[in-house]
């Protein structure tokens, strides 16, 4: 009789391939799958999968979990949701390289571990040594090679010296496993570099059988500055016209540089390219997201070039609650709440906030309100002491008051200094446009989350929901409630494809000699359950979640096992 160390018995078998689901038992002996199909044996832990699915571990392809993964080694906000695997380093924001004081401050600010590595073989080496719940899959981040090589000193182009520093450093990276090169080139310090930079950069990854994923350039609605010293998330150093279509030229960037660095390209959280500010039709979006697709994606593989995509499967995006009073965070930076607050009483100190709304040097939350005039629509007071004004869009309190939209803010505040409200819609991505994303064959979901323990800590950021839940609402909406996909084809998104655009071997896929990376759901009652203000409720439908052979999850409690693995490229 056969011995197992876990069987699954009598399930619904969708194998990450694609194919048609079927119905089966699965036995894991140690890391592997040994046995699928007709199986039977005695095993230690024996799941009656009667009316379960089993299914490889999601593959969550674009994720910030190295950020926090060495404060979280448990990684509970990914095993919660069936991520067995995720890929990091995303938006130039890989952890190392880390060398010099001003790559150390880069790195710090993320989170609050002593760094004890400076190359990016170290940093690998210190998360595996640490111990995780969750497979690693690392990519090497811009941004961290260019704080290292210039510093400070990071407002300009590169010179040829700099860039075979971090050419160097890019050869180190993938030498030591990185699965490729990544920019993030809506934010400093990867916003000042151009393609005689970051071309040479790819085409060390390339040569290293590497791919390019990038954050690209003008991602989110931007307005530009008019220094060179003047830098942040959002804002841009070019012409005003790329307000309009900086997304698009963002997206042709990112395509050049495959083209010439010889290497495939994956697009991260995939966006519109062609902007409609106002309100429009479903079947107006719809077609803008099948454009977008058939220009950056159908034309360039037309070509030769390897293309694929993921994107952020939520109405909401990732925008997570915050006080009201960071509407001001500028003037909340300089002054502290108590201060602000009392400053917002002054006509004089209100009407400097209107020179800034009305120049568009103010930014609202991910959006600037001279380059959309609609942004009011997207914010919603979720917390207000007054519960008639609680729930409704700041456009819809706007339309009830009246006023200059600075002074609406204001005297919100000044009635409720504690007040929260969040970006409840990001009209980059809306619900149509995303089921139209889902059209395509190759469009994978994923967080574009941090790692966060089961309960955040007081004090800390709120996460969005999809931090903990992205892969049972991914499931309910776009299987269940919707229908755009099967099952099968719901879970090859999640699971093979992405292995097969990372190239990782025996992952993603549910066949005898593979690693036991499973996730054993109910699809029947699988569903996100967190909402903006309560983010971290366990989904509902993920009965049991395997890594590497080992049960990490199960009965919505983490078991403490650290099974995981730092998947290093060969």
């Amino acid at each position: 009789m056969d011995r197992f160390d876990v069987l699954v018995k009598d399930a619904t078998i969708v194998d990450g391939s694609g194919g048609p689901a079927y119905r089966g038992s699965l036995g894991v002996r140690g890391e592997r799958v040994t046995a699928i199909g007709a199986v039977s044996g005695i095993a230690g832990t024996v799941i009656d999968g009667a009316e379960l699915v089993v299914s490889p571990g999601f593959i969550d392809p674009h994720s910030h979990g190295d950020v926090s993964i060495l404060k979280y080694p448990l990684a509970e906000s990914k095993i919660m949701q069936g991520i067995t695997t995720f890929v990091g380093g995303n938006c130039g924001m890989s952890l190392a390289p880390v060398r010099g004081r001003a790559a150390h401050e880069y790195v710090t600010r993320w989170f609050d571990v002593d760094i004890t590595w400076e190359t990016f073989g170290g940093f690998l080496d210190t998360v595996q040594a640490t111990g995780t719940s969750v497979n690693v899959v690392p990519l090497v981040g811009h941004n961290a090679i260019r704080t290292t090589v210039l510093g400070t000193d990071f407002k300009r182009r590169a010179i040829d010296s700099e860039i075979t520093r971090m050419q160097a450093h890019v050869h180190e990276a993938m030498q030591s496993g990185a699965f490729g090169f990544t920019t993030g080139l809506d934010a400093s310090p990867g916003e000042y570099a151009d393609l005689t930079e970051i071309v040479p950069l790819a085409e060390v990854a390339g040569q290293a059988d590497g791919l390019y994923a990038t954050h690209v350039r003008h991602n989110q609605t931007q307005w530009p500055a008019d220094s060179q010293e003047e830098y942040a998330y959002g804002l841009f150093h070019g012409p005003i016209e790329d307000v309009w279509v900086g997304r698009y030229r963002g997206y042709q960037e990112a395509i050049e540089v495959g083209r010439r660095a010889r290497l495939p390209v994956q697009i991260s959280h995939l966006a519109y390219a062609y902007v409609i500010p106002q309100p429009h039709p479903d079947f107006l979006a719809a077609a803008v997201a099948r454009a977008t697709v058939a220009e950056f994606v159908d034309r360039p593989r037309r070509e030769g070039l390897r293309v694929t995509f993921d994107t952020i499967f939520s109405p909401s995006g990732i925008a997570s609650p915050a006080p009201l009073v960071t509407a001001f965070k500028q003037a909340l930076a300089h002054y502290g709440k108590a201060v602000l607050v009392e400053k917002l009483r002054s006509p004089e100190f209100r009407q400097e906030l209107k020179d800034a709304y009305d120049s568009g040097k103010l930014k609202l939350g991910m959006l600037h309100p001279k380059a959309d005039p609609f942004w009011a629509d997207c914010f919603e007071l979720l917390v207000f002491r007054n519960q008639a004004r609680q729930g409704k869009t700041v456009a819809v309190l706007l339309a009830e008051i009246g006023g200059h939209p600075v002074d609406l803010l204001a005297d919100l505040i000044l009635e409720d200094p504690d007040a929260v409200w969040a970006q409840t819609r990001d009209k980059k991505r809306t619900p149509p446009g995303l089921a139209a994303f889902l059209e395509h064959p190759l469009c994978m979901p994923c967080t574009d989350a941090f790692i966060h323990p089961a309960a955040p800590p007081a004090g800390d950021p709120t996460p969005p929901p999809i931090a903990y839940g992205n892969y049972a609402a991914y499931l309910d909406t776009y299987v269940k409630q919707q229908a755009v996909l099967s099952l099968e084809e719901a879970i090859h998104r999640a699971t093979g494809l992405v292995a097969e655009t990372f190239g990782l071997k025996d992952r993603g896929i549910l066949q005898p000699g593979a690693y036991a990376d499973i996730v054993i759901l109910d699809l029947e009652t699988i569903g996100m359950r967190g909402d903006a203000l309560h983010p971290d409720q366990p989904p509902e439908g993920i009965d049991t979640v395997l890594v590497n052979g080992q049960v990490v999850y199960r009965n919505k409690a983490h078991t403490g096992a650290q099974p995981g693995k730092v998947l290093r490229k060969q």
